[in-house]
């Protein structure tokens, strides 16, 4: 085998060729990079900053890889007034640093560093031009995300010695001074990386001539040398300092203090990652904050978060008690519908209204991890003020619409057991007074994530009054009254996607309603008690199921106003015609994408909705005319009934049976079967009327007759179909005894026979009996049922004026016109048709006793002389044969 062999002369070369590099990188890296650095780095940093800045010397040794900036100065901005500096800037890196894939620092040190801050007149900073935002940049194209890792690091033993600043508070003129500054760090990493050594922890400083000092302490046998850092602060003015902070503040405190008493432990290891440990107590005290926009936003009386060992590297809190005291939240929503608080929170983090902020990648490695032993509130108050409903005053007027308000205090709040891991689950109580007399109570477990929320449910005497302002923004209803109760069980809970879906078993009732109309105070609805009793209902997919719906003790008020309008139709408020053009505009633009969205439903699955009951008692509707003179006034009393079997399936069809009386007197029946749920409208429903007292209805009658009715009493039967968007309705009119009375001068009374109806219509026992059928298209929007009635009634009317013959033929039976009768020329006698007619005559004319018949005569002479002139010799020719 043959082996190298290395002559001297090849060695002497070798060293040579060796120390000629490390002299060439000796004096690169003493000498030429420090040259060259020194006048680049004076000048980029000049220009960055705005400000003059001085760089004594540079030191790089590219044997240890340590750098250092020795002798720096910053002056202010257009003065020659040191506004910071420092002795030496040292950073030593270790080669390692490639070998573990990331930035690896041995020691990090910074010598007598100076700053001078000045807080101005206008209370800028003499630095506050270096916080102003850069100038946004074009948006650039979009590339494809890549998942990154977490940079990997590790900072060891960084130092702060003999630092000190200086602080002149123009507007209050005061100076503040900082000497002494003393600052240790054993290691700030992300990365397993462990040293033989670290500098213990300290900070320590002289402030406006008090003494602060922390000091840590390592244990030099511990394999991980645990070092550790013990804090006690006690009635920190938070106020005071952040009065001083060079960013404007959008929420900002007006009192409160801080203490601490925790510990801060600092662990390195050579084979996983470091460890920043904390433990302790923090406690605000007496904490008030308002917000742009608002005096006031958050009071509390103490906020106390006990930490356990909680590991901060990796994302690991442990709390073991998280108790508020007396919190008090005012929020607020401006009349533009933005929450005062939200917009404010937006101005602070820089992000402008209606800008969207594309979410944050998500960083790589476990999420962070929460656990809470407890979490308690005691004695909160949520105050929320919506002006978002209430117009604004014109100019000169006062706004008399109050906000919408709701107070919710005597909160109180217990949970224990919480968890940000997954699957986990918890314990809540909770318990709150609504608007003084409303009251919530839950009591359950709740998961965070996925969120999971189980609990049972207690609502009592929530009242409505206060949604009064949201009512007002849209209809001229006045709630005066009514109260919301329930008790079940609620559960919520979060899909893989996102979603939730929320379900809810119990009860759920709304006592003494009490709705008026704002223009004029008069009553609109009002009810003792709607009650709803087992209740399952849930969304995505939406169900819904009620044993029974039980409505007692209602009143509605139905008014026909001057114009002749419904009081219902006028309740709602109409918009601005612009508002109403912005609207019909948005609604179109959004039609297709909203006709896209609505067809996949359409094919699925219909909701799933029954009813098992519904029931009726003890109601009444009062209706009122004022479009006729004088003002008619009526009642449907004593309503009872019920709905059996309410299903949103097509084969299944609800019973319903409804009974009432008009003015207490005349009974009212409504029976048959519905089914209102399902896509195509199920109707099958008859409903007997009987014995109204037509002399009621004067009103009408001198208003539209121009007559008063003296007697007379109205039945009827009506009989209506609908299945699949199609109408066959039978009505059946019976009047008895109607007689009209005195004429009334109305200008809208009609100029036809109404008299001769009447009489051509009633029969020998005065009775009026009229059969009318209706068919038609539901889906038709011109066709309307009450209408086509009416019209029926006025061809009567206009039939007797015409035709009253043809009328009263058609009434008889045959419909023959019965308004002449032709006999044969030169004959005096009848026969064939013209003698039914007679016939008919006379039946008609018995049955109508008060009709009056006129007959007149009509001849028509040639026809007849030529009838009778053939008649004579038909006659003597007919003589002759009898003699022959």
């Amino acid at each position: 085998m043959l082996r190298p062999s290395f002559s001297p002369a090849f060695f002497r070369k070798a060293v040579k060729l060796t120390l000629i590099i490390i002299a060439v990188i000796a004096v690169t890296g003493f000498l030429l990079l420090p040259a060259i650095l020194r006048p680049i780095l004076e000048r980029k940093a000049s220009e960055a900053l705005h400000r003059t800045v001085v760089i004594r010397s540079v030191f790089i040794n590219p044997f240890t890889l340590a750098v250092a900036l020795r002798g720096v100065t910053v002056s202010q901005r257009d003065s020659s007034e040191v506004m910071l500096s420092f002795d030496e800037f040292y950073v030593n890196l270790e080669a390692r640093s490639i070998v573990r894939r990331g930035l690896i620092v041995s020691s990090v040190r910074l010598v007598k560093p100076y700053v001078n801050a000045v807080r101005n007149k206008d209370l800028s900073y003499n630095f506050s031009d270096l916080l102003a935002p850069a100038p946004s940049k074009p948006p650039e194209k979009p590339v494809a995300e890549t998942k990154q890792e977490p940079f990997r690091f590790s900072i060891n033993n960084i130092e702060v010695k003999e630092g000190s600043a200086d602080f002149y508070d123009a507007p209050n003129d005061t100076r503040h001074t900082v000497r002494d500054l003393h600052l240790s760090v054993p290691f700030i990493s992300s990365l397993p990386y462990y040293l033989s050594s670290y500098v213990e922890p300290s900070f320590g400083a002289t402030v406006n001539g008090t003494v602060i000092e922390l000091k840590g302490r390592t244990l030099p046998f511990n394999e991980s040398l645990e070092t550790t850092i013990d804090i006690d602060w006690k009635g920190l003015d938070i106020p005071r300092y952040l009065a001083y902070s060079p960013v404007p503040l959008r929420i900002r405190p007006l009192s409160g203090t801080l203490d601490v008493q925790a510990t801060l432990s600092f662990r390195q290891f050579t084979d996983r990652a470091p460890t920043v440990s904390v433990k302790g107590t923090l406690r605000l005290n007496n904490v008030r904050l308002a917000a742009t926009g608002s005096k006031r936003f958050l009071e509390l009386s103490s906020l106390t978060v006990s930490f356990l060992p909680s590991d901060l590297m990796a994302k690991v809190v442990h709390l073991a008690d998280v108790t508020l005291r007396a919190p008090k939240l005012y929020v607020e929503r401006d009349r533009g519908g933005e929450l005062v608080i939200m917009k404010a929170l937006l101005e602070q983090l820089g992000v402008s209204q209606g800008t969207k902020k594309e979410p944050a990648p998500a960083e790589a490695g476990p999420p962070a991890v929460i656990d809470l032993d407890a979490f308690s509130i005691q004695d909160g108050m949520l105050q929320f003020t919506d002006w978002e409903p209430v117009p604004a005053a014109a100019e000169g007027e006062e706004a008399v619409q109050e906000p919408a308000r709701v107070l919710i205090d005597a909160i109180g709040l217990k949970a224990s057991t919480l968890s940000t891991r997954k699957e986990s689950k918890g314990r809540l109580e909770l318990s709150m007074r609504v608007n003084r007399n409303g009251s919530v109570r839950t009591a359950g477990t709740l998961g965070l994530i996925p969120l999971d929320l189980d609990t049972a449910v207690q609502v009592s005497g929530i009242e409505l009054s206060p949604l009064q302002a949201y009512v007002a923004q849209h209809a001229y209803v006045l709630v005066n009254d009514g109260r919301v109760s329930a008790d079940g069980t609620a559960r919520v809970r979060a899909g893989e996607d996102g979603s939730l879906s929320v379900t809810y078993r119990g009860d759920a009732a709304v006592s003494r309603l009490d709705l008026r109309d704002s223009r004029n105070n008069e009553d609109l609805l009002t009810w003792k008690l709607l009650r709803f009793d087992g209740i399952e209902a849930g969304s995505n997919p939406f169900s819904l199921r009620i044993k029974t719906i039980a409505l007692s003790g209602f009143l509605a008020s139905i008014v026909v106003e001057e114009d002749g309008t419904l009081n219902l139709q006028r309740i709602a408020k109409r918009g601005s015609s612009a508002d109403e053009k912005a609207g019909e505009e948005k609604k179109q633009e959004t039609a297709p994408s909203a006709a896209a969205e609505k067809a996949p439903s359409q094919q699925g699955t219909p909701p799933d909705i029954a009813i098992r009951q519904v029931l009726f008692t003890k109601g009444n509707v009062n209706f009122t005319d004022r479009h006729v003179k004088p003002v008619y006034s009526a009642s449907l009393a004593d309503v009872d009934g019920k709905v059996t079997g309410l299903s949103s399936k097509e084969d299944i069809t609800a019973d319903v049976l409804l009974r009432a009386s008009f003015d207490q007197y005349a009974p009212f029946v409504l029976s048959g079967k519905i089914n209102p749920l399902r896509k195509d409208l199920y109707v099958d429903v008859r409903a007997d009327f009987k014995d109204l007292e037509l002399s009621t209805l004067t009103p009408y009658s001198g208003t539209y007759i121009g007559n008063a009715i003296e007697k007379g009493k109205l039945s009827f039967g009506l009989e209506y179909h609908i299945a699949k968007k199609k109408l066959d309705a039978k009505n059946d009119i019976f009047i008895d005894q109607l007689t009209l009375g005195d004429k009334v001068d109305s200008p809208k009374a009609t100029s036809l026979p109404v008299g001769l109806a009447i009489a051509l219509l009633k029969d020998r026992n005065g009775e009026i009996k009229l059969d009318i059928p209706v068919a038609g298209e539901t889906d038709n929007p011109e066709f309307r049922v009450w209408k086509v009635v009416l019209q029926v009634l006025g061809n009567l009317l206009v039939k007797a004026a015409t035709s009253p013959f043809a009328l009263l033929g058609s009434l008889i039976g045959g419909g023959e016109d019965l308004g002449y009768v032709e006999f044969d020329y030169g004959a005096s006698g009848l026969s064939g048709e013209n003698a039914k007619k007679i016939d008919s005559l006379v039946k008609a004319l018995y049955e109508r006793p008060s009709l009056k018949l006129e007959i007149a005569g009509y001849v028509d002479t040639a026809k007849d002389s030529e009838a009778l002139r053939a008649r004579s010799m038909k006659n003597l020719i007919a003589a002759q044969k009898i003699k022959d």
